[in-house]
């Protein structure tokens, strides 16, 4: 990628995201911006959703709120000209590549990262005008950065394609700063409200495990809620908040990461097991998209068979 060029000023970066709280934006962009500061870059966030997401997103509401404050989004990519560089995390719409063909004459030096397979539509069902909108952004954009390798293969431009893996904080994101005493165990899940089919789908054999043990329970931490074990008396919901996010993970002595083995999942990218490890919980993940490599010698619990 062509460097910016040099000057007295500060380089200033325009990040275009998703929304503060969800996950790329906070852990591939965000959390970053204390270190790019230091060195003289000066970061302006724009997310798309906003706090009203996590209240909406399940109601009739939730998708006239997602268009508009998309829109809202990819509107503010018409102040690009105003900085030397354009980080965007996935397209603004995800049916039409214009938002990010305009930005493009506007400031053609944009980095577009994505951690997802994004050219799939919900649930991971084929979709003509995600591929086609996914392929015309990374031909806008002077450089790709993928989470994992799988993903950086179907973007299919090497030459300017990085595999960046999505990491969390280690000074903010650590095991319990006391040994946890005796207690019942808790199998922890922490997600969101479009992976838990994931977790369902595998939860009568996770329950059937808890029962052997007595008081174990599962927790679930979603900013959504199971309504098929609403009432389970092994099963814990508790909705999810960034202030909480940390406090949650280290109460999980068993962190779960189920997935099926599909090309929706092949480009997951192994944040959630991730962030159990940083926690000092025991992991039991599907092995599938980077899970393998990532859990590659850690020692960390133990890698299962997708489903």
């Amino acid at each position: 990628m062509t460097r910016p060029r040099a000057s007295s000023r500060s380089l200033r970066v325009l990040f275009l995201t998703e929304g503060r709280d969800v996950p790329a934006s906070r852990f591939r962009a965000e959390q970053f911006f204390p270190f790019f500061e230091r060195e003289g870059v000066r970061c302006t966030l724009v997310g798309a959703y906003g706090k009203l997401y996590n209240r909406l997103h399940t109601t009739p509401l939730g998708g006239p709120y997602k268009l508009l404050t998309r829109a809202a989004r990819a509107a503010s990519g018409l102040r690009a000209a105003r900085y030397d560089l354009v980080f965007s995390q996935r397209p603004a719409l995800p049916q039409s590549p214009l938002p990010e063909r305009l930005l493009a004459r506007l400031q053609p030096r944009i980095v577009f990262d994505f951690d997802d397979a994004i050219w799939l539509g919900p649930g991971g069902t084929p979709s003509a005008a995600r591929e086609r909108t996914f392929r015309h952004v990374v031909g806008c954009a002077r450089w790709v950065v993928a989470g994992n390798g799988y993903l950086a293969r179907r973007a299919a431009a090497p030459e300017k394609t990085t595999v960046l893996p999505t990491v969390v904080d280690m000074d903010a994101t650590t095991p319990p700063l006391k040994p946890r005493g005796p207690r019942a165990p808790v199998v922890g899940w922490m997600g969101t409200a479009g992976n838990l089919p994931f977790l369902e789908a595998v939860m009568p054999d996770v329950l059937r495990a808890v029962a052997d043990t007595p008081g174990a329970r599962v927790r679930i931490v979603s900013n959504a809620r199971s309504r098929r074990y609403e009432s389970h008396p092994s099963v814990e919901q508790v909705g999810w908040s960034r202030d909480r996010e940390v406090d949650l993970l280290r109460s999980f002595d068993v962190g779960l990461m189920p997935l099926p083995d599909d090309e929706l999942t092949r480009g997951k990218c192994g944040f959630k097991m991730i962030q159990y490890m940083a926690v000092g919980a025991a992991v039991v993940a599907s092995a599938v998209g980077a899970n393998p490599e990532l859990f590659a010698g850690s020692g960390a619990g133990e890698l299962v068979p997708p489903g």
